[in-house]
């Protein structure tokens, strides 16, 4: 299976910065744009007003999964786009688990 990692994150976010770091060091494909190419930053301050409208729904959207922190990240399978798994801030052990999975593939 071969999967890639999608990455919410926040403006000036350190465990956003060592999640996208330990991909990087491992060789994982990770997102940090939709599929349209915009930017999956979460910042409610940003000057474009569409922005900052996108950004409050995200982090609605967040707790009401019970995501309490960022980055929020997901698992996506490259076949299918299914998401296989979601979590939030810096997890190396869950980063660890789905390279392996995604070494398999």
């Amino acid at each position: 299976m071969a999967i890639h990692f999608v990455i919410y994150e926040k403006p000036n976010c350190e465990s956003c910065r060592l999640t996208k770091r330990w991909l990087a060091e491992h060789g994982q494909h990770f997102r940090t744009t939709n599929h349209r190419g915009e930017s999956n930053l979460v910042d409610i301050n940003a000057n474009d007003p569409l922005k900052r409208a996108w950004s409050h729904q995200k982090i609605v959207k967040f707790r009401e999964a019970r995501y309490d922190r960022f980055p929020v990240v997901r698992v996506r399978d490259d076949a299918t786009g299914d998401v296989l798994a979601t979590w939030s801030g810096f997890r190396p052990e869950a980063l660890a688990s789905w390279t392996a999975i995604n070494q398999l593939g």
